[in-house]
């Protein structure tokens, strides 16, 4: 397994539903970046964001949701967004977790 600076570094995760969607660091490029199998991304959160997201943003009988994970300007930033009938809404989380912004759905 590679480790340390020989690891693949990712730019963006995304996942949704069963479905996961990373986006590589091409070599020699200066973009932000994190390993995916480091402690960068606060796995261990991941099911309870999902979780708040789909029932309290006001999204009423969630058809879907996606998580996006990556830090292209700034410090790594996740984000949940919820879709059903009545529209969408999100919420956003830093890199332990942790919600700093909700924006329900209107």
């Amino acid at each position: 397994m590679t480790k340390g600076k020989d690891a693949p570094q990712a730019i963006t995760v995304v996942l949704q539903e069963r479905l996961m969607s990373v986006v590589f660091t091409p070599t020699g490029s200066a973009a932000p970046q994190f390993d995916l199998r480091s402690r960068s991304l606060p796995y261990d959160r991941i099911p309870a964001l999902v979780r708040e997201a789909t029932t309290t943003l006001g999204v009423r009988s969630p058809r879907a949701w996606q998580l996006t994970a990556d830090h292209l300007s700034g410090p790594l930033t996740i984000r949940v967004t919820v879709t059903g009938p009545n529209g969408a809404a999100s919420l956003d989380a830093d890199g332990a977790g942790k919600v700093v912004r909700r924006s329900p759905a209107r």
